[in-house]
């Protein structure tokens, strides 16, 4: 540190000694962070949907080859039930902009487990 301090005062730089030394506190998040991270939740969101569309048409498909695709079958009815409440879902948040974005980040908004 004296060292540093005869530097400092051999080429005019003045030292401040009350700001302690050691790593600077975490910058705020700025704009373009928020965007990114709204973004990221944003895709990783619709990635799920896109999923559980994927697996109820498979299980349909699955049923229908069976000869088990009816009304009577719980299997059946879950799988529409959640193919309908996933493609609603993406339905309502594929026009989202970056504003959507950043308010379904902040709200949390997640798949809700089956």
């Amino acid at each position: 540190m004296d060292a540093a301090k005869a530097l400092a005062v051999a080429f005019g730089i003045v030292v401040d000694d009350t700001v302690p030394a050691g790593p600077s506190a975490k910058p705020k998040p700025i704009a373009h962070d928020l965007e990114y991270e709204a973004e990221q939740h944003y895709a990783a969101h619709w990635s799920a949907l896109c999923d559980e569309v994927h697996e109820a048409h498979a299980v349909l498909e699955r049923l229908h080859a069976l000869g088990q695709a009816d009304w009577d079958n719980p299997i059946f009815v879950s799988a529409l039930r959640l193919c309908s409440a996933a493609d609603e879902r993406l339905d309502a948040i594929k026009g989202y902009d970056v504003f959507g974005k950043i308010q379904m980040y902040r709200e949390g908004m997640m798949v809700h487990a089956r």
